[in-house]
């Protein structure tokens, strides 16, 4: 399955296997201003990729408020 934010395979071990009920996603924290990124109607239906997940940690830590605010 292809995130829905950039079009990457999404790696989703629950989607490649389902007898497998289990993901790499399973043990992350997906920020609400990430996941609000995803277009209306793919949520719910697509995995973000490690990779979109590892830019955005990478973009909040360059700006220090964004991570704040998002917690309000």
């Amino acid at each position: 399955m292809n995130c829905p934010l950039c079009g990457r395979d999404s790696d989703c071990g629950y989607e490649a296997n389902r007898a497998q009920p289990s993901c790499w996603c399973f043990a992350e924290h997906f920020p609400k201003e990430l996941l609000q990124r995803i277009p209306a109607e793919l949520r719910g239906q697509r995995c973000i990729c490690q990779a979109c997940l590892a830019d955005y940690t990478t973009e909040t830590k360059k700006s220090p408020g964004t991570a704040a605010q998002e917690e309000k």
